[in-house]
């Protein structure tokens, strides 16, 4: 009896709570139309933000008829019986990327001329498959500095590290810390949209195996660095005053590295500068 009196109890509990949920639908129920009209407003604004991609991604044709004519262009003085079919794992990586870089001509041009020189059997053995690869990897405003630094590439470049030592009784200890890596004039000559974000372009061509980074390594031509006495992030470093704080400018320079320069040939290949 006892245990039909605890059923019967649970039960009635049960359906009261049933009894109840549309209640709580009711409460709820504008709420949730005010978050799905939310929802429905950003899905509304996601949508235009990605509409304009579906004109830049390009389709097959738009690849084709890019191609033919620039690779005409890039091959116009190779003789015919050196044009061949590119190698499949070039040549594919290479027109899948295509597709999405529509909208970046420098990368869109390292493409092309990646292709073209797969195509040329004098060439053809030039041409690193892990190029296609390294371009996907590179932004807009790296194909920018990399396009200027091409012109003097056999020529290692300064740059500069904006660099404070700290001293006691203000700090713990004495130490160093570097405060701006990799400064340079690069970015400013390339055209960069974002210069502020050199230190990080940089980082990446070192990563990418382009470029070899030496941020204690002084060129021997000392006045290669006079640019930098008046460069704005310098004077703004070295007027520093604060206590137990020693602004410091450490030169270094940079240059390609052979992986760099095999790639510069292939995919760059502007007329050097000596």
């Amino acid at each position: 009896m006892a245990d039909d009196n605890l059923v019967k109890s649970t039960a009635e509990v049960v359906k009261a709570v049933v009894d109840k949920v549309p209640v709580y639908q009711d409460v709820l129920q504008p709420a949730a139309k005010e978050v799905g009209k939310a929802l429905s407003t950003v899905a509304k604004t996601i949508h235009i933000a990605l509409a304009p991609l579906s004109a830049l991604v390009w389709g097959y044709d738009q690849i084709s008829e890019y191609l033919t004519q620039r690779l005409s262009e890039l091959l116009h003085d190779i003789p015919p019986d050196r044009i061949a079919t590119p190698p499949a794992n070039i040549a594919g990586p290479a027109l899948q990327a295509l597709r999405f870089t529509a909208s970046e001509p420098d990368l869109r041009e390292m493409f092309a001329r990646l292709l073209a020189a797969s195509m040329d059997t004098a060439t053809q053995t030039t041409v690193h498959p892990a190029f296609v690869e390294t371009i996907k990897q590179l932004s807009a405003d790296e194909a920018r500095i990399l396009s200027l630094m091409a012109k003097t590439r056999y020529h290692p470049q300064p740059l500069v590290t904006l660099n404070i030592r700290t001293t006691p009784p203000f700090f713990p200890e004495t130490g160093q810390m570097d405060i701006h890596r990799n400064l340079t004039l690069v970015s400013l000559r390339a055209g960069v949209i974002s210069p502020a974000l050199e230190s990080s372009y940089f980082d990446n061509l070192s990563r990418l195996g382009l470029i070899l980074v030496k941020p204690s390594v002084e060129l021997l031509k000392s006045d290669l660095y006079k640019e930098y006495d008046d460069h704005p992030e310098v004077k703004k470093h070295l007027d520093r005053k604060t206590p137990g704080i020693t602004p410091v400018v450490r030169r270094g320079s940079f240059e390609f590295s052979d992986f760099g320069q095999q790639f510069v040939n292939v995919c760059i290949s502007p007329k050097v500068s000596n």
